[in-house]
């Protein structure tokens, strides 16, 4: 009996905590969407995240705003993204599954080093790249091209995609749904890199 009343009154803090836990993540969530449906006119400071006034006057301006030249801001966003989201996805697909074939297939030297090269590289955080990325951009005057996000978010997923799809080509046993579990794996992770290039460059 002492052993259940334990585990109930263990079960019951645990659960506390991750509710605790749970509320402080999500509170500055809510608290984004009580500033997206509130007008700005309206908004005032407080602790509760539940919007007062519920308007969708915020998602009409940012829907309906055109620039000065006539041009519709939301539309030329979306074009970009989606334009960046599918090159990046061709070229980062084209590049992963052949390196990860390549890789899990063939025996050649550096293999062993270039795996491991890919592995390290996920080791750093994006950030420590922006600088040199700029740079190179810079040279090569793609600061304010597609051209320049698309390369630089293909390649920077190569990696990524390249050490975790060469677990599938590896994985014989399946053959027939080896190369449709890659390009969807693959494809997922480049169209949501490309979607957030392309709403950042427009």
């Amino acid at each position: 009996m002492s052993g259940r009343r334990h585990t109930f009154a263990g079960d019951l803090v645990t659960h506390a905590v991750l509710i605790v836990f749970t509320a402080a993540t999500l509170y500055p969530v809510l608290w984004v969407v009580r500033m997206a449906f509130t007008p700005s006119q309206a908004f005032a400071m407080g602790l509760s995240p539940i919007p007062e006034t519920i308007s969708l006057d915020n998602f009409v301006a940012v829907v309906g705003r055109h620039n000065l030249d006539g041009t519709w801001v939301f539309g030329h966003q979306l074009y970009n993204s989606l334009v960046i989201a599918l090159c990046t996805s061709l070229v980062g697909i084209t590049l992963s599954t052949t390196a990860a074939y390549a890789m899990s297939r063939f025996r050649f030297p550096g293999r062993q080093l270039s795996l491991s090269g890919l592995l390290v590289t996920q080791m750093f955080p994006g950030t420590m790249m922006m600088i040199p990325l700029y740079i190179l951009l810079d040279k090569m005057g793609l600061l304010d091209h597609q051209l320049g996000l698309i390369l630089v978010y293909a390649t920077t997923a190569v990696p990524f995609c390249t050490w975790s799809l060469k677990g599938y080509f590896a994985a014989g046993a399946i053959v027939v749904s080896i190369p449709v579990m890659a390009l969807f794996f693959a494809l997922q992770r480049n169209l949501v890199a490309g979607l957030t290039a392309g709403a950042v460059k427009g």
